[in-house]
């Protein structure tokens, strides 16, 4: 059934025109175009570098699996490439800027040796070539993760790994080649890792423990001191938390919860306060908006996050300021997002992208638009 309805899904996409919704887009944004047909729900991951952007999906053909990315600039799209990086089935990609145009990409995948998933993690030039990886950076099964780009052009990246009943939070520090340093402990009892940078620019780290969310300052020595902020979201059995975020918003720091319930029904939750407090408000079920997205890449002086959300007409732009959700504009109208979208930013472009899916498979879009000279 996967095999045929790939096939067909080769044949249709052949014509452009049949993968692009019909509908017209909004003035400010450019017409929807084709990434590639792909076996997931989610966007591609996509970030900038040097100007480029890079998307980074699950791709295939009639036999394998595989890694796939894609290099634009401005409203052109090279070639898809197949990344040399094999997977057994690559889940929930990141890719972050790296020096001098490269990307570091991290995803997780089977063990090579061993049961459950791991985290890997990978080094792309500005062509595309993977430089470094793959590496296996989680030493235990690991379940969720996230990771920021460092001034350096290196990363860090923490994750939750070993027993899922009460999993470990690990962390780990890449160079600007790839490198990594020796993994360090951070924390216990941790599930849904979100990492994010501070207006002054030191990073935040956070993590769900025990119905909480906790935070602390990153230390480089990996002497983490946790603060229990606020409650975390109720979950019920069934109930898939699809992503734990975090970012500043003005001159708060916001955390943000999208959730698939049992039902089908998707919510977006927010929770807001300093970043040396000791304690926040619960977090919000927001009403108008789910798949509550924030941007990634550069911010603008002002401190307000640009975030991509689903609505009743389609995907919206929204700003977000010390926790205030406003609708700004519809990036694309009439389309039911099945999975989180993407929203990535340089000084002067938003590129919006997402998939829309079939019974088996996902046409993965992208859309952008300049920004006005006051939000530089």
């Amino acid at each position: 059934m996967i095999r045929a309805a790939r096939t067909l899904l080769i044949f249709c996409c052949g014509l452009l025109a049949a993968c692009v919704p019909s509908s017209e887009p909004p003035l400010a944004w450019s017409a929807p175009q084709l990434i590639a047909p792909a076996l997931q729900w989610d966007a591609p991951a996509a970030a900038f570098s040097r100007g480029q952007i890079a998307f980074v999906w699950t791709g295939f053909d009639a036999e394998n699996i595989h890694q796939d990315v894609r290099r634009g600039a401005g409203e052109t799209l090279e070639p898809v490439l197949i990344l040399p990086l094999p997977p057994a089935h690559p889940l929930d990609q990141q890719i972050v800027p790296g020096a001098d145009g490269a990307f570091h990409l991290f995803w997780l995948d089977a063990a090579l040796d061993g049961e459950g998933n791991r985290l890997y993690s990978a080094l792309l030039s500005s062509g595309l070539q993977v430089e470094r990886g793959p590496v296996e950076l989680a030493t235990a099964p690991a379940y969720s993760f996230a990771v920021i780009t460092r001034e350096t052009g290196g990363t860090l990246a923490v994750w939750s790994q070993g027993n899922p009943a009460e999993p470990e939070l690990w962390s780990v520090e890449l160079d600007a080649t790839g490198l990594p340093r020796q993994p360090q402990q951070v924390g216990v009892n941790s599930r849904y890792p979100a990492l994010a940078r501070r207006m002054d620019g030191a990073i935040q780290v956070f993590r769900e423990s025990e119905g909480r969310l906790w935070t602390s300052p990153w230390a480089e020595d990996g002497r983490l001191e946790w603060t229990a902020l606020t409650a975390t979201v109720g979950r019920m059995p069934g109930d898939r938390l699809e992503a734990l975020w975090a970012a500043s918003c003005g001159l708060n720091m916001c955390v943000g919860w999208n959730i698939a319930r049992q039902n089908g029904r998707a919510e977006s939750w927010l929770a807001d306060g300093a970043a040396d407090a000791r304690s926040w408000a619960a977090p919000h079920k927001l009403e108008e908006v789910t798949w509550l997205t924030p941007e990634t890449g550069t911010r603008n002086a002002s401190g307000d996050l640009y975030a991509a959300a689903q609505t009743d007409t389609g995907i919206a732009l929204v700003t977000i300021r010390n926790g205030n959700v406003t609708i700004q504009e519809m990036a694309a109208v009439n389309v039911v997002l099945s999975g989180l979208p993407a929203l990535a930013r340089t000084d002067d472009t938003l590129v919006l992208s997402w998939a829309e899916t079939g019974a088996d498979y996902a046409n993965l879009l992208f859309t952008q638009r300049m920004l006005p000279n006051d939000a530089r």
